[in-house]
């Protein structure tokens, strides 16, 4: 997420703090680095977390890892959210050019006069999301998370911010990441669609676009992220050419001690 980005040098005992995060929910936030953790590990990281004041620890693990799945348990962690990576290849991607589907909407890229309806879009979607499954983060700065990020991606952290254009407004948005380094994959960031659009072949017509976006920037390969509870997503990516790639599961911890700190 958008705290990935802005992480502030890690301690020896394996966690990220993110002072992205911290800054955003109004309490500390860090990730553990890694996933192998055994009980000795995630001792120490604890023992850490208290000293720092952190509020609550993300633990990222794949699916099949039962060991740290144990451990993880153990120490007081909390299943929240399946994360699924699906991916794509561009070039055989064979919806691309033949969805006819939502025929008047157009796809073109976001303009300043978009940005209101952008955001309002983004604060009514996404909400199988782990921060609105936790109910200990506030649902009105979950609704902001997403105003926030679609709005930091027309800023410049994404490289395309394609919408949907109904002829009146914007009723939907996808946003595209160019690889950052040699053989990475490309990647589909935020999806969203209105409320009174979806059922329409919108969020379609936008993965299409995204895809040819990035087949045109020469990007072969392309990753998009969602929740396995999000079945309509994944039917959508499914259509759409994605296959599963891999399954992880995020943990939250929370140290309610730090949440009472003034």
């Amino acid at each position: 997420m958008l705290g990935d980005a802005t992480r502030v040098a890690a301690d020896v005992a394996g966690v990220d703090l993110l002072a992205w995060d911290t800054a955003f929910w109004g309490f500390g936030v860090a990730r553990v680095r890694g996933a192998d953790g055994d009980d000795a590990r995630l001792r120490d990281i604890d023992r850490y977390c208290q000293r720092q004041r952190i509020a609550c620890l993300f633990l990222l693990a794949d699916q099949d890892d039962a060991e740290t799945t144990r451990h993880a348990e153990e120490a007081g962690f909390h299943a929240v959210d399946v994360r699924v990576t699906l991916r794509a290849t561009t070039a055989t991607a064979p919806f691309a050019r033949s969805d006819t589907s939502a025929s008047a909407i157009v796809i073109r890229p976001w303009r300043d006069a978009d940005l209101a309806n952008l955001r309002r879009i983004a604060g009514s979607s996404h909400q199988s999301t782990r921060f609105y499954v936790d109910r200990n983060f506030p649902r009105d700065r979950c609704r902001a998370l997403y105003e926030t990020w679609i709005a930091r991606s027309c800023g410049g952290e994404a490289d395309m911010v394609l919408v949907a254009d109904d002829g009146d407004s914007a009723v939907g948005y996808v946003t595209c990441l160019s690889p950052t380094e040699p053989g990475d994959a490309g990647q589909i960031g935020l999806l969203g669609v209105a409320a009174e659009a979806r059922g329409s072949g919108v969020g379609s017509r936008l993965v299409a676009a995204a895809l040819d976006w990035l087949a045109r920037a020469r990007v072969e390969d392309v990753t998009v992220v969602t929740q396995e509870r999000n079945v309509a997503a994944l039917r959508l990516y499914e259509r759409c050419g994605f296959v599963s790639d891999r399954r992880q599961v995020w943990y939250h911890k929370w140290y309610r001690s730090a949440l009472s700190e003034p």
